[in-house]
C-alpha cells in the first residue's frame, strides 16, 4: 500500500481514507472508517461550521462532519474517558506514557483543558475543572505535592494526600486524565527543600515574585513558577485553569506564559467560598473548630474595604486601616500583611486608580494555619 501524499484539505483526506491508502508517518491522523457521505457534504460542514481543515485539525473536521450525518464515529483516543462516558479518569504517573496519549490528541487536533492541583481537592478545585470540561475537547488535572515550593520549616510532610478521594471527586467532573507523577518524575535532578542545595532547573519571574507572599515565602513562586512550567511542557493544553484565591500565582504564571511564549490561554475562574465568606482552600481542614469559627474574619476585612473604596475612597492608607481595623477586633488572629497593588505589576499602590483597579490582598494566621484571600477593586476576574 503507497503512502497518500500530504494533504491540506478535508476532501482530499476523505477520498484517500474511503480508498483505503495509508498516510506517511509523518502525517499520520486518525481517520474514521470508509464513509458513506459524499465529498461536498464534508466541505458544506466544514464551511458552515467554521472549521480550519489543515494540518492537525484536519481529521477532527472530517470526524465531526461524519458525525453530525449520523456516521456514529469515535473521537479516538478519549472516547472512553470519564469525558465521554466512561468509568473514570484514566490515571498516568509517567511523562512518556501522558506524552504517548497527547500525542494521539495533537492529531485528533482536540482542544486540551488542564488543571493543575496538589490534591486534598475542594469546590474550588473541581469548579476549575467543570470550566475546562465546558470548553475544552478533553479535561486533564494533575495532583502532584510540589516539594519546591516548600521552606524546610513549612508543612510539606503534613500536607493532605487525599487522592483516592480526589480521583472520584475529578471523576465525577468527567476529568478524563489524572496525572498524578512521583516526585522523582517530576524532579529527574532530584529535590531538596534548601535552595541553596539545589540542582538542576529552575523557573524565577523576576518583579513579580517578592512582594505580597513572597514577602513572607520568598521561595514560594520560585518552586510553583518552575512546577507550571514543567507541567505545561508535559501537559501541552490548550487551556488552563486557575483559581482567583491565589491572585499573585496567576499573575506571576500569566508572565511566565508570556515571557516563555508558551501557546496557552490561562482563564482565571473567580473564588469560591464557604457559605460564611471563607475562600475554600486544602489548608481549611487544618483548623481547629474555634479556629474556623473566627478564619472568615480576613475576607470580612477587605470586604469593609471595598466599602470604602465604592463610597469614594482611593487612599491606600485609609483603604488599609479599614481592613486592618476589622481584623484587630478579632483575638486569636495574626496579621501577616494587608496589600494594595498594581494588578499587572503587583507594586503597591499610594492610591487606587478608579480606571485601573487594584488588588486588594492579605494573610492571616489563625492558630498555626495561614489563609490568604484577595478581592478585586475596579476589575474583572478575567483582566487578571
Amino acid at each position: 500500500m503507497q503512502p497518500c501524499p500530504p494533504h491540506r484539505h478535508a476532501h482530499r483526506t476523505a477520498q484517500h481514507a474511503a480508498a483505503g491508502c495509508q498516510l506517511a508517518s509523518a502525517d499520520r491522523i486518525a481517520l474514521p472508517p470508509p464513509s458513506p457521505f459524499s465529498d461536498r457534504k464534508i466541505l458544506e460542514f466544514s464551511t458552515a461550521h467554521k472549521q480550519t481543515c489543515f494540518i492537525a485539525p484536519l481529521a477532527r473536521c472530517v470526524n465531526k462532519a461524519i458525525q453530525h450525518w449520523g456516521g456514529g464515529v469515535g473521537s479516538g483516543v478519549g472516547s472512553g474517558g470519564a469525558g465521554s462516558g466512561g468509568a473514570g479518569p484514566r490515571i498516568i504517573r509517567t511523562v512518556a506514557e501522558y506524552r504517548s496519549l497527547r500525542e494521539s490528541w495533537f492529531r485528533e487536533g482536540l482542544t486540551v483543558g488542564f488543571v493543575p492541583t496538589m490534591g486534598a481537592l475542594h469546590e474550588g478545585h473541581t469548579t476549575l475543572a467543570r470550566e475546562a470540561r465546558k470548553t475544552c475537547d478533553r479535561v486533564v488535572a494533575s495532583i502532584f505535592v510540589n516539594p519546591a515550593q516548600f521552606a524546610p520549616t513549612e508543612d510539606l510532610a503534613k500536607y493532605p494526600r487525599t487522592e483516592e478521594q480526589d480521583v472520584r471527586m475529578l471523576g465525577a467532573e468527567r476529568v478524563d486524565v489524572v496525572f498524578a507523577p512521583s516526585v522523582t518524575e517530576m524532579y529527574p535532578a532530584g529535590i531538596t527543600l534548601q535552595v541553596k542545595e539545589q540542582f538542576g532547573t529552575f523557573v524565577e519571574v523576576k518583579g513579580k515574585s517578592h512582594q505580597m507572599e513572597g514577602s513572607i515565602r520568598p521561595h514560594f513562586f520560585r518552586g510553583v513558577a518552575t512546577v507550571v512550567s514543567k507541567l505545561f511542557n508535559i501537559m501541552q493544553p490548550t487551556h488552563a485553569y486557575f483559581g482567583q484565591k491565589d491572585v499573585q500565582q496567576c499573575s506571576v504564571i500569566r508572565s511566565m506564559v508570556r515571557d516563555l511564549f508558551y501557546p496557552l490561554q490561562v482563564v482565571v475562574v473567580p473564588t469560591i467560598r464557604e457559605s460564611d465568606g471563607l475562600a475554600m482552600s486544602s489548608r481549611n481542614r487544618y483548623l481547629s473548630p474555634s479556629e474556623r469559627a473566627i478564619a472568615p474574619v480576613l475576607y470580612r476585612a477587605l470586604q469593609a474595604s471595598t466599602r470604602a473604596f465604592e463610597a469614594g475612597t482611593t487612599s491606600r492608607d485609609e483603604l488599609v486601616a479599614v481592613a486592618e481595623k476589622v481584623i484587630a477586633e478579632e483575638p486569636g488572629v495574626k496579621l501577616e500583611y494587608i496589600s494594595i497593588a498594581d494588578p499587572y505589576l503587583l507594586e503597591e499602590v499610594g492610591h487606587v486608580d478608579r480606571k485601573a483597579g487594584a488588588i486588594l490582598s492579605g494573610a492571616i494566621r489563625v492558630g498555626t494555619t495561614r489563609i490568604i484571600d484577595n478581592v478585586l477593586l475596579g476589575l474583572d476576574p478575567k483582566g487578571l
